[in-house]
C-alpha cells in the first residue's frame, strides 16, 4: 500500500495509526492557530475608523460590522473573509464559516 499521509493504509499497526493520527491532529491545531492569527491581522488592517463617515451611510458603500461576539470591535465590511478559493482577497476560511 502507499504511505501517502492522505491515503488510509490497512497494513499499519495500531501504534502506527495512532502516531499518524497524533501528527495529523497536531498539524490541524497549528493550522487553526495560524488561521486565527491571520484573521486577527486581517481585521486589524481594516479598522472601522478608516471609513469616511459621510460616505458610509450611502447605499452600496462599505459599512462597519461586528464579526464576533460581545466585546468584538467593529471592522469594515471588506475585512470579512471570503472563500478560500482562488482570487480571494481575504484570509482563508474553513468550510464551517
Amino acid at each position: 500500500m502507499t504511505t501517502s499521509p492522505l491515503v488510509a493504509t490497512t497494513d499499519l499497526s495500531e501504534e502506527q495509526i495512532l502516531a499518524r493520527a497524533t501528527v495529523c491532529a497536531r498539524g490541524m491545531r497549528r493550522a487553526g492557530a495560524e488561521l486565527l492569527v491571520l484573521a486577527y491581522e486581517w481585521a486589524v488592517a481594516h479598522p472601522v475608523d478608516r471609513l469616511d463617515p459621510r460616505e458610509a451611510g450611502k447605499p452600496g458603500r462599505e459599512r462597519a460590522t461586528v464579526l464576533g461576539g460581545p466585546g468584538t470591535p467593529e471592522v469594515t465590511e471588506s475585512s470579512q473573509p471570503r472563500s478560500s478559493g482562488r482570487g480571494s482577497s481575504g484570509p482563508p476560511t474553513t468550510a464551517a464559516s
